[in-house]
């Protein structure tokens, strides 16, 4: 079976948590996913094929084509086990907000971020027409921290790290603020790293009330919103499915991870190519 490659972005408009499952005995009691590889933060396949099909299917009905694409439900009959036609990857990150002493945030990208973004593309043969101008504007950052505000009179930081950020210039900037945000920066690897770990990811403190008294209390580590990943879903050529999946994944926002009912991780996504 022949596979087209196709590219989607993933915007979170609200705070995210996509939780890893592991047990954590430190200050943080739930972490979000990360890659196993580079350690950034992400959305496993399995995770986000899950959020997309309940976003299709919120009832559980099963109909025909949300099993042409994601495959028979476990739940609905356990000796049943139909793959789906579809193949879908997990979620890299593309960018972060971090706030900023001059903007209310920045979305902070680096070099690593944006070279494995365009390897992908490469390996699954996807034409994306800004590839030259991602490597072009990669040349442009110097030092560990750039951004290309013009109109900017002071000198801009960026908080969590005090990054002192130089101004760059770069003529086609529309093309890296629509992938990456508006206010996008270019920092060095070492400092994206650090500005999406631990330490430095937003915790919010959970509160369990039982007839108003406090039973316990715990935290969550979260993606903030304005978060932006891309991921790849692999379709068969000429599938009759999918003009109309594509059209309603786009539709409304997908609610991904959990705490739906606390306004977490609902998510634009937008398709690439």
């Amino acid at each position: 079976m022949q596979f087209k490659a196709n590219l989607y972005s993933l915007t979170a408009v609200t705070n995210m948590h996509v939780g890893s499952g592991k047990n954590n005995y430190g200050i943080i009691d739930n972490l979000v996913q990360r890659d196993v590889l580079s350690d950034f933060p992400t959305i496993n396949s399995s995770s986000l094929k899950g959020a997309i099909r309940e976003y299709f299917d919120p009832k559980g009905a099963h109909p025909p084509h949300v099993t042409h694409i994601f495959g028979s439900d476990p739940k609905q009959d356990s000796h049943q086990n139909k793959p789906g036609k579809y193949r879908f990857f997990s979620a890299n990150l593309l960018s972060t907000p971090v706030r900023s002493n001059l903007l209310p945030y920045v979305n902070v990208t680096c070099e690593a971020i944006i070279t494995e973004f365009l390897d992908n593309l490469a390996k699954f043969d996807i034409e994306y027409p800004h590839a030259d101008t991602l490597k072009a504007w990669i040349k442009t950052h110097s030092g560990e921290a750039t951004h290309y505000e013009s109109d900017l009179d002071g000198n801009l930081n960026v908080e969590m790290l005090d990054l002192k950020a130089t101004k760059g210039s770069f003529a086609e900037m529309n093309v890296i603020s629509n992938l990456f945000g508006k206010h996008p920066v270019l920092v060095s690897n070492p400092r994206f790293k650090e500005l999406t770990n631990d330490n430095h990811l937003p915790v919010i403190s959970r509160n369990y009330l039982e007839n108003g008294i406090s039973k316990n209390l715990w935290y969550e580590q979260v993606l903030p919103r304005q978060s932006r990943f891309y991921f790849i879903v692999l379709v068969p050529d000429a599938d009759s499915h999918f003009a109309q999946f594509s059209t309603d994944l786009q539709a409304q926002p997908v609610q991904v991870g959990g705490n739906a009912s606390i306004g977490y991780g609902f998510s634009k996504i937008s398709n690439l190519t």
